[in-house]
């Protein structure tokens, strides 16, 4: 039994799949197929004994089964697919009716799990939070304190900006010191070649800008096709 993928990998879900295509075609034939393969999509072949995942697989479906007919109480948790998800537009709405902690920018599940264990669910509640967080460092506390304070005012009016407290090494700090002169290159596609060309170089001084071009030959090859 083999099932065509365009994928370049194997993936756990394609190993599902070919068990449960299994089961379906050991009913009619009355004998199970001891192999699978996952043809990918650079055509090499992912092959695998079915009896290694069957239990597995079986499980699963089990569960998927049992949770279909009695469903338990459920809220949606942001996950790598949600992009690709027909159910993302109905889970933000969620959130927002909520104001849920997953509405703050950059934060993760694993910390709005500490969140919520110590009774902060809201974007509102984390904002006006002021005390520490188990197993949470101070200075990640404060980056999503900040974040939420910032997100709730923008609520009620305009964005607003708060300025973080310099720290050496850091942030800024990591820029090249300023010099008196500062040389940049310019490229140029021509609209008749579509060739890049010609290429200068610029000086530019602290008391004012001083432009002394050097022009070169078209410089073939590094055109990129933005269509």
């Amino acid at each position: 039994m083999a099932d065509t993928k365009l994928k370049r990998k194997p993936a756990p879900g394609h190993v599902l799949q070919l068990v449960l295509y299994s089961d379906l075609v050991t009913q009619i034939q009355d004998l199970a197929p001891e192999y699978a393969h996952v043809v990918l999509g650079n055509r090499e072949r992912f092959s695998f004994r079915l009896a290694e995942y069957a239990a597995y697989a079986r499980g699963a479906r089990e569960r998927l089964e049992k949770f279909v007919i009695d469903p338990p109480t459920t809220r949606p948790i942001p996950c790598s697919t949600c992009d690709l998800c027909r159910w993302r537009e109905h889970c933000s709405g969620i959130w927002r009716e909520e104001d849920s902690l997953f509405e703050v920018a950059g934060i993760t599940k694993v910390q709005v799990a500490k969140l919520e264990a110590e009774g902060i669910s809201t974007l509102q509640a984390l904002s006006e939070f002021g005390g520490p967080v188990r197993h949470m460092a101070t200075e990640t506390l404060g980056k999503l304190n900040a974040q939420s304070r910032l997100q709730q005012d923008r609520k009620s009016g305009s964005p607003s900006y708060e300025l973080r407290t310099r720290q050496p090494g850091k942030g800024f700090d990591l820029l090249p010191r300023p010099i008196a002169v500062i040389c940049f290159m310019t490229l140029r596609e021509t609209h008749t070649t579509k060739r890049m060309g010609p290429m200068a170089w610029n000086t530019c001084t602290g008391s004012g800008t001083e432009r002394n071009s050097l022009h070169f030959g078209p410089m073939i090859g590094w055109r990129k096709d933005r269509r």
